[in-house]
C-alpha cells in the first residue's frame, strides 16, 4: 500500500490519534497553562455526543426496519441484549471493587474536619435514635 492510500483509508482515525497525541504532550509541556484549552476539548466531546448518540440510533433502527428473515433478527437482539448485560455486570462489579479499594469519601473533609464518611454514620445513627426514640412514645407507627 502507499502512502496516499493509507491515508486515504484511514485519515480520521489517524487525525483523531493525532489531535490525543497532541494534546497530551501540550498537557505534558505546559502543565497546568493548558487547561485554557479544557473548553475546546469539553465542545470537541459534546459535539461527539450529540453526533454519535442519534447516529447509532439511526443505524440500528434503520437496519431494524430493513431486515426481512425475524429469525436473525432475534438472535441479533439477543446478543444485543446479552452484550448489554454482560458489559453492565462487569461495569458494576468493577465499580463495586473498585468504591471498597480506595473509598470515594472516606479522605474527604468539611469545614469541621470531619470526614463525610463519619458525617453519614453520625446522620444515620441519629435518625435511629430518633426512630427508636419516637417507637418508645408511641409516636411512630410500626
Amino acid at each position: 500500500m502507499n502512502a496516499k492510500k493509507i491515508w486515504d483509508s484511514y485519515k480520521f482515525p489517524l487525525l483523531l490519534l493525532g489531535g490525543i497525541f497532541t494534546g497530551a504532550i501540550l498537557g505534558i509541556i505546559l502543565g497546568e497553562k493548558a487547561k485554557v484549552l479544557a473548553p475546546l476539548g469539553d465542545i470537541f466531546l459534546n459535539l461527539m455526543f450529540t453526533i454519535v448518540v442519534p447516529m447509532v440510533y439511526v443505524s440500528i433502527t434503520t437496519a431494524v426496519g430493513n431486515m426481512v428473515n425475524m429469525k436473525r433478527l432475534g438472535k441479533i437482539l439477543g446478543s444485543l441484549v446479552c452484550t448489554f448485560v454482560v458489559t453492565g455486570g462487569f461495569a458494576a462489579a468493577l465499580v463495586l471493587v473498585v468504591v471498597n479499594i480506595w473509598p470515594p469519601a472516606a479522605t474527604c473533609l468539611n469545614a469541621s474536619g470531619d470526614t463525610i464518611a463519619s458525617m453519614i454514620i453520625a446522620r444515620l445513627v441519629e435518625g435511629k435514635d430518633w426512630l427508636e426514640k419516637r417507637i418508645a412514645n408511641g409516636d411512630a407507627e410500626a
